[in-house]
């Protein structure tokens, strides 16, 4: 869903999941499932919006989980605070793909 949904190459994603165990976290009623995701900044509100809808779908389709239950934060970094291919400032490369969108 990131994939189509922010349009990156498939091949070109960096996933990390971590796992709380419910004694360590803590959030206000309806919320059970937090997730983060760090990105670069560029996409549009529109797509955003889609995101957030594709996310909750899919995880309410896959594994029953409340759509209401589910509480998403963007961090949105700027190309000049990505360090990639050997350091080389992501702003000074071509990535690969748009990213405003």
């Amino acid at each position: 869903m990131l994939v189509q949904t922010l349009e990156i190459p498939d091949e070109d994603k960096n996933l990390r999941v971590i796992e709380f165990d419910p004694d360590l976290f803590y959030s206000k009623k309806p919320y059970e499932i937090f997730i983060q995701i760090t990105l670069f900044k560029g996409r549009t509100i529109e797509t955003k919006k889609v995101l957030f809808q594709n996310i909750v779908q899919e995880l309410n389709k896959k594994l029953s989980i409340d759509k209401d239950s589910v509480f998403i934060v963007l961090n949105e970094q700027p190309l000049e605070n990505w360090g990639l291919r050997g350091g080389q400032i992501a702003s000074d490369i071509n990535i690969g793909f748009n990213i405003n969108i």
